[in-house]
C-alpha cells in the first residue's frame, strides 16, 4: 500500500532525430531544439474504486503517433519520496509490460537532465519523486498505443475525513489539449458517508445510499491545469460536520467547513409548504415556453412527499389563484395538474401583485415554505419599480418564506430575480433560449424536494471567526452538503454547532475541532475563500453602485490569490493571453476574444437590468456566490453571441503557485509580491544554481515549472530567473533562501 497519496506523471513521448531517424527514449515535451514531438493523448479515463481508506487507481490512456514511422518511448510514473508501493499492474495494448522502480536520487537526475536537454521546466512540478519507469515499443505509425496501469495507496485519514488526490495536471507537460478527460470514483464504507467535496474540479455526485457513493469529472478537448483532488467523510452522525483550515503563524486563518445529513427515506421527509407561480404573459408563447414551463411545474407538482401542502398561481396582467393551499392527495394534484395544463399565454407582466398572492397564501406555522417563481419578462403591469417589488416582497414574506426564481429568456430584470432570491434565501437561475425549461426547473426542485434543516446558524464557540460566506446559510437538503468559508483570528481547540429547524423541532448538531494555529497543508481553502468573499463584493458593487474601497479590495485579493476579475484584467492586457480549448460542441458556437470579460460599466444602483449581458453577469454573481467551491471555476467568464447561446472563455494570463500569483507579463511569470525595493538574486536558467532552487522546496518546484522566465519572492527576496544569473548559489544564499 502506499504511505502517501500517490502522484502521478503519465506522459508517452518520443524524440525523432531528423537526420537519421534513429530513435531514443526520453521523457520530452515538443522543444525546437530537441527536433522532438510529443505523442498527443486522445483520452485519459481515472477510475478510484476506494473502500474504508484503501483505494484502487486504474489509468487508461490512448496515446497517438502522428508520424510515419514506428517509434518507441518511455513511459514514466512519479512517485512521492518515502512513498511504498506494495503492487502495480502495468499493460500495453492488453499486453503486460514490465516497469522499474527508482528512487528519489536517480529519479532527480533524470528530471534533471530532462529539463536541461528540453529547456522546458515544466517537469520540475514533480522535481522530488520517485518514479516508475517502463520502456514502451513499437509505436506504429498513425496509430494509437493504450496504457493502463492500476496501482493501490491507503489513503490520508484524520478525524473522519479522507483525502485523494490524483496528478491530473501532468498532462499539461504533452503541450497539446487532450481530446477527452473523465476521472471517476465509486466510494463505500461501512460508516455513513457524508461530505464528498472536491477543492479542484466540479464534479456531479450520487450517493446511492448513506454507505455507497459515486462521483464524476469530465471534459472535452482540455488541458489540465490542475491535480485532481477529492475529500469525503464518514460520521454516524445525522449531520456530518467536518471542518478544514489554513494558517500562517502572523496571519489570520482561513476555514472551510462541510455540513451534510444523511440520505432521508421518503417517509421520513420534512412537511412542507409549496407555491408554484406561473408566468403566463403573452410573451410565453414564443418557441413554446408555456408548454415547457406547464410540463415543467407538473413534474414539480407529482414530486411533492405526502406531508406536503401546495398552491397553484398563474398571472399576467391579471392574477390566477387555481389552487388554495391544500395537502397533496393524488386526485387534487390530478386536478390541478388538469388546470394547469388548459392554461393560455397572454396579455401584461404583474410581478408585485403575483408575488403579494403567493405570500398571502401561506399559512403560519413552522414548516419550511418554498415559492418556485417563474418568469420570462420585466414588470409592465402594475408596480413597476423594482425596489419597490423588492420592499413589498419583504414585508410580505411574514413565514420566512424561500424563494426560488427562474428567468427564462434574456427578457428579464436579473437585479429584481437575484435580490428577490439572495434576500429570501434561495436562488436564481436563467434560461436560455436554446435550453430546456423543463429539464432547468426539475433539476433545481429535486435538490430542494426533500428539506432537512432550516434557518439554520453556527456557533464557533471559543474562536472569533469573520467574513463567512454565504452569509446567508441556505436550507440544507437531503444529499446535498453545506460548504462554508470563512477566517478565523487565534487558533484553538474549540466546540462547532451547526443548528436549524426540522419538522418545527430545533435540532443541534455539535461537534469539537482544532482551529490550527499553523498549518499550511491544506492550501486550496485561501484561494476558495477569496472567490467566495470577490463575489460577495462584486455583487455589492453591482447591486449599490461602485465603491473606491470595495474596488481596492477585489483588486488586492484578485493579485494576492490570482483570481481574474474586471478590475484586474489590466494586469495582463501587455502579454499575448492563451485561450483555453474548449469542447468540440461548444467551440463551434464561441468567438472567443483575447483577453478578458465583456461587460458594460457595473450598474450605478439597482435598476432595470436586462438582456444577454445582465443574465451573463448574473451568472457569475451565483457562481461565485453560491458555487465558488472549487478552484477550476475561478477564471471562468461568460458572454452571449448573435445566436443568443452561451459563449465560454477562460482567460490563461495568470497562474498560482507556490502560494503566490502570477501574471503574465510579456512572456515572463511575475509574481504579485514583487517588490522593486526588495533585494534580488539572479539565477541562470537550468545553471546548478537553478537545480539549488528546486531543492529547497516543492513550493519553488512548482514556481520554476510556469515556464523558462519567472520572478517570485522567497523569504523576503526577490528571485529573477534570468540568463544573466548566477550558475551557483553560495551557502549563505542558500541559507536566506531555505
Amino acid at each position: 500500500m502506499l504511505k502517501q497519496r500517490l502522484f502521478t506523471i503519465c506522459l508517452l513521448a518520443a524524440i525523432v532525430s531528423l537526420g537519421n531517424l534513429a530513435y531514443s527514449q526520453a521523457l520530452i515535451t515538443s522543444h525546437p531544439h530537441s527536433k522532438g514531438i510529443s505523442l498527443p493523448i486522445r483520452s485519459h479515463e481515472v477510475s478510484i474504486e476506494i473502500q474504508e481508506q484503501a483505494a484502487v487507481t486504474t489509468i487508461d490512456q490512448v496515446f497517438y503517433n502522428p508520424g510515419d514511422s514506428r517509434i518507441e518511448g518511455t513511459y514514466l510514473l512519479a512517485v512521492p519520496k518515502d512513498a511504498s508501493i506494495s503492487s502495480f499492474k502495468m499493460k500495453m495494448n492488453g499486453e503486460d509490460i514490465k516497469g522499474e522502480l527508482l528512487g528519489k536520487k536517480e529519479a532527480d537526475k533524470i528530471y534533471q537532465d530532462i529539463v536541461r536537454k528540453l529547456k522546458d521546466p515544466g517537469i520540475l512540478s514533480f522535481y522530488g519523486c520517485g518514479i516508475i519507469r517502463a520502456r514502451v515499443f513499437p509505436i506504429e505509425p498513425k496509430s494509437t498505443q493504450k496504457i493502463t496501469i492500476r496501482y493501490e495507496e491507503m489513503l490520508d485519514y484524520d478525524r473522519g475525513v479522507c483525502s485523494y488526490q490524483y496528478a491530473l495536471a501532468s498532462d499539461k507537460l504533452n503541450k497539446q489539449p487532450i481530446e477527452f478527460v473523465k476521472v471517476s470514483a465509486k466510494i463505500s464504507s461501512n460508516s455513513p458517508i457524508k461530505n464528498i467535496y472536491s477543492p479542484s474540479h466540479d464534479i456531479k455526485v450520487n450517493k446511492s445510499s448513506n454507505f455507497e457513493a459515486s462521483i464524476k469529472y469530465s471534459d472535452e478537448n482540455v488541458t489540465p491545469e490542475q491535480d485532481f483532488q477529492l475529500i469525503f467523510s464518514v460520521s454516524p452522525d445525522a449531520v456530518g460536520l467536518n471542518l478544514l483550515t489554513y494558517k500562517e503563524k502572523d496571519e489570520d486563518g482561513f476555514f472551510l467547513l462541510l455540513a451534510a445529513p444523511n440520505i432521508a427515506k421518503k417517509k421520513d421527509s420534512v412537511a412542507k409548504n409549496v407555491i408554484f407561480v406561473l408566468d403566463k404573459s403573452g410573451s410565453m408563447q414564443k418557441d413554446n415556453k408555456i408548454k415547457q414551463a406547464k410540463d415543467a411545474l407538473e413534474f414539480c407538482i407529482r414530486s411533492l412527499n405526502e406531508k406536503d401542502h401546495f398552491a397553484l398561481v398563474s398571472f399576467s396582467d391579471e392574477i390566477e389563484t387555481l389552487s388554495e393551499i391544500t395537502k397533496v392527495k393524488q386526485d387534487k394534484i390530478d386536478d390541478i395538474c388538469g388546470k394547469l395544463q388548459k392554461i393560455d399565454a397572454s396579455g401584461g407582466t404583474n410581478i408585485n401583485d403575483a408575488l403579494q398572492t403567493a405570500f398571502a397564501l401561506l399559512p403560519e406555522g413552522d414548516k419550511p415554505s418554498y415559492i418556485i417563481f417563474l418568469t420570462d419578462g420585466l414588470p409592465t403591469v402594475g408596480v413597476r419599480d423594482a425596489k419597490q417589488i423588492l420592499e413589498n416582497a419583504k414585508d410580505s414574506n411574514k413565514t420566512k418564506c424561500r424563494v426560488f426564481t427562474f428567468g427564462v429568456g434574456f427578457d428579464v430584470n436579473t437585479l429584481l430575480l437575484d435580490q428577490l432570491s439572495q434576500t429570501n434565501k434561495g436562488l436564481s437561475t436563467y434560461v436560455k433560449p436554446d435550453q430546456d425549461i423543463e429539464v432547468s426547473v426539475s433539476s433545481l426542485y429535486s435538490k430542494i424536494s426533500d428539506p432537512v434543516l432550516a434557518d439554520l446558524k453556527l456557533d464557533f464557540d471559543d474562536v472569533s471567526t469573520s467574513k463567512i460566506y454565504p452569509r446567508e446559510l441556505p436550507d440544507l437538503f437531503s444529499g446535498s452538503q453545506l460548504v462554508v468559508l470563512g477566517r478565523y483570528e487565534k487558533g484553538a481547540d474549540s466546540l462547532v454547532s451547526l443548528s436549524g429547524k426540522a419538522d418545527g423541532e430545533k435540532k443541534r448538531f455539535k461537534d469539537e475541532f482544532s482551529f490550527t494555529r499553523s498549518d499550511t497543508r491544506s492550501d486550496f481553502i485561501p484561494r476558495l475563500w477569496a472567490a467566495r468573499r470577490i463575489g460577495y463584493l462584486m455583487n455589492e458593487i453591482r447591486i449599490n453602485g461602485k465603491n473606491k474601497e470595495l474596488v481596492q479590495e477585489i483588486v488586492d485579493l484578485s493579485k494576492r490569490f490570482g483570481i481574474l476579475t474586471e478590475f484586474t484584467s489590466f494586469l495582463v492586457t501587455d502579454a499575448p493571453i492563451a485561450i483555453q480549448p474548449v469542447a468540440p460542441a461548444v467551440r463551434a458556437r464561441e468567438n472567443l476574444r483575447s483577453l478578458g470579460y465583456a461587460t458594460s460599466n457595473m450598474s450605478l444602483g439597482l435598476k432595470q437590468s436586462s438582456g444577454k449581458e445582465a443574465v451573463a453577469n448574473s451568472e457569475i454573481m451565483q457562481e461565485q456566490l453560491q458555487n465558488a467551491d472549487s478552484l477550476s471555476v475561478q477564471n471562468w467568464f461568460y458572454k452571449y453571441g448573435a445566436d443568443n447561446k452561451k459563449e465560454v472563455q477562460r482567460i490563461q494570463g495568470v497562474r498560482y503557485a507556490g502560494q503566490q500569483a502570477f501574471f503574465n507579463q510579456e512572456n515572463s511569470w511575475v509574481s504579485t509580491k514583487y517588490d522593486a525595493n526588495q533585494k534580488t538574486i539572479q539565477v541562470k536558467p537550468f545553471s546548478a544554481a537553478y537545480f539549488q532552487l528546486a531543492d529547497l522546496s516543492p513550493d519553488v518546484s512548482a514556481i520554476l515549472a510556469l515556464g523558462e522566465n519567472v520572478s517570485f519572492v522567497r523569504n523576503d527576496i526577490m528571485v529573477q530567473i534570468d540568463e544573466k544569473g548566477l550558475d551557483e548559489l553560495s551557502e549563505t544564499q542558500i541559507k536566506e533562501l531555505r
